[in-house]
């Protein structure tokens, strides 16, 4: 029995020093921006359109026992309405989930992004462009990216424009 005790006290004493560098680790850093922004896009369309973004994005800062950061969650919650001021019809979307940015080697990012990146809706009816799920962006130093999907469900960016710029013009 004695031994039995010694042999527990003895792995708790092994894991409690195990974890205790963990332990150590400063706490994340956490700041929550809000969002309430209108502006006119005159890029994305062969038309300007009005933009409206609402909501919120947290961003929390994870450390190491150094004080060195190991990763950034960021995890947006927005509402974007799009509008044709022509022809008066808009597109909602949302933005909701989770991105985890961890600094590459290299200097750039990897970033593993899941939730709804885009769900267009149109004033009337189903979803009319859709990417929903787990994907990885992987960003290089000078700011290009890859997007690499892993599951869900991915409308081709490709087409993004011709859908939702297409909706917004037909009167």
């Amino acid at each position: 029995m004695l031994k039995k005790l010694a042999l527990n006290a003895g792995i708790v004493a092994a894991a409690s020093l195990a974890l205790a560098p963990a332990a150590l680790a400063a706490p994340p850093e956490s700041e929550t921006i809000v969002v309430d922004e209108t502006f006119i896009d005159d890029e994305t369309c062969d038309f300007p359109v009005s933009v409206h973004i609402e909501g919120r994005i947290r961003i929390s800062d994870h450390f190491d026992q150094v004080g060195d950061l190991v990763f950034e969650n960021q995890t947006p919650s927005f509402r974007i309405t799009v509008t044709n001021p022509e022809t008066g019809k808009s597109l909602r979307d949302g933005d909701v989930g989770l991105d985890k940015v961890t600094l590459t080697a290299e200097g750039g990012e990897f970033v593993l992004s899941t939730g709804i990146h885009f769900r267009i809706l149109p004033e009337r009816g189903a979803p009319i462009f859709i990417r929903v799920g787990l994907q990885f962006i992987i960003v290089a130093v000078d700011g290009s990216f890859e997007i690499q999907e892993v599951g869900g469900n991915f409308d081709s960016l490709d087409d993004f424009e011709a859908i939702a710029c297409g909706y917004l013009a037909d009167p």
